[in-house]
């Protein structure tokens, strides 16, 4: 699923002065001043400083024309998705492919701050407290026809599409009165995946909140067509009572279902974490509730499930249905980590909300697995709506505090005290 492959990514570059036109005006009318009153004075020394100054002004301007002429900056990294802690393999490569030296030059490129620098020299690094970006330095000299090349190792802290650059070349001729700059306006993107958890390392209960396949207790059931009837028992859902059959035998009768091997498993990411959802909450609780969400969709799509992920952040506030549609396969595991990593922490509604506007696209008879760390008395309420709509619900509780009263006819699973060891991280 990751690319191991080397990206080779360079742009097109944006070449320039150091120093500005005017300035060179300015530079070359004072030599020439002092040459004329050299002529003017007949002194020989102040005609030599003059002859000097203009054509050193003159050699000097064009050698910065060229300095960075055949000069090629390149990056290279050993992929683009990585999961939280995996290393990143960066390259760092210069080539001056012409027979002129280059006496200085000095590269520059911006990293965000999430990426942990793992060699022992990091002296090329500067963090930049304004932008909260990591400033990458190099000062070398160049002969002619050479490669030079650094190797780094980033460590992926924290999930999320990241970009790396802009990068900026710059380089003086061997006098140090001009220099020229070389930007590259392009960005080499690293997509940073949650964790991903061993659901059975972390001791599900036997009451697995998927349901069985096979054998035992059907907990979830396929409700595209009844397998035949049986006689209404107390505590059956009302939905499944078949009103015809009842009326035709005078007596309660419920449909009975086949237990299905492709049943849909909803995801719902909650990032509304505080009673105000629009507050920003607590960034780990927040990355917490990815990574189970990240180990559910992994956990039913290795086992065939149709898995589907949906979320109440700010970018799902014009589509507000599925980010990810149900889908199974290897693929569809690729699209909801790449979803997951995209996700902000801003809620545009609570998801209370969001699961009732949009309940209607869920697929009949569905698990709705909820990642939450805030419950209260109207989350219960849209839970409990979609029970009377013939829906599973199982709330995975990844907040503070004790767990939550939501009473006996749903599952709440607290994971909280696992997630944090991550020797029961795994990776597809």
């Amino acid at each position: 699923m990751r690319n191991s492959n080397y990206s080779d990514k360079s742009s097109a570059p944006v070449s320039g002065l150091l120093i500005t036109t005017q300035w060179l005006e300015v530079l070359f009318l004072a030599f020439l001043v002092v040459l004329i009153s050299g002529i003017v004075g007949s002194n020989g020394g102040v005609i030599a400083f003059g002859v000097m100054g203009i054509t050193a002004g003159i050699l000097s301007y064009l050698f910065s024309r060229v300095a960075l002429n055949q000069v090629f900056y390149q990056k290279k990294f050993s992929g683009n998705r990585f999961f939280v802690d995996e290393i990143v393999a960066m390259e760092v490569m210069i080539s001056n492919k012409k027979p002129i030296p280059v006496p200085w030059i000095r590269i520059q490129d911006e990293l965000p701050e999430i990426f942990e620098v793992e060699n022992t020299d990091i002296t090329n690094f500067i963090y930049n407290s304004y932008t909260k970006t990591q400033v990458l330095r190099h000062f070398t000299s160049m002969r002619w026809y050479e490669r030079i090349k650094w190797d780094y190792k980033l460590k992926c802290t924290r999930r999320g599409v990241f970009k790396i650059g802009p990068s900026k070349i710059e380089s003086t001729e061997p006098f140090g009165m001009f220099g020229s700059v070389i930007n590259y306006d392009t960005f080499d993107e690293i997509i940073v995946y949650p964790k991903i958890f061993s659901l059975d390392e972390l001791e599900l209960p036997p009451l697995k909140p998927f349901g069985e396949s096979s054998g035992g207790m059907e907990l979830i059931q396929d409700f595209s067509g009844p397998r035949g009837l049986r006689e209404y028992i107390p505590g059956d859902k009302l939905s499944t009572i078949n009103w015809k059959a009842s009326a035709k035998l005078q007596k309660l009768h419920v449909n009975l279902y086949d237990p299905s091997s492709a049943h849909t498993i909803v995801v719902a990411v909650a990032v509304d974490s505080l009673e105000n959802y629009w507050a920003p909450g607590d960034v780990d609780i927040v990355e917490n509730i990815m990574s189970m969400a990240a180990s559910i969709s992994y956990h039913a799509l290795s086992n065939n499930y149709t898995v589907g992920l949906l979320s109440n952040d700010m970018q799902t506030q014009e589509s507000k249905a599925f980010i990810v549609s149900p889908g199974r396969g290897e693929y569809q595991l690729t699209k909801v980590l790449e979803s997951l990593a995209n996700i902000n922490t801003l809620a545009y509604a609570p998801m209370s909300e969001h699961l009732i506007e949009i309940s209607r696209s869920f697929p009949m008879g569905s698990t709705i697995t909820i990642c939450i760390s805030y419950v209260n008395d109207n989350l219960l309420n849209s839970i409990q709506y979609l029970m009377d709509r013939g829906h599973l619900v199982v709330v995975l509780y990844l907040g503070k505090g004790d767990m939550p009263d939501i009473g006996s006819d749903v599952k709440i699973y607290d994971f909280r005290e696992k997630m944090n060891n991550n020797e029961f991280a795994i990776k597809p």
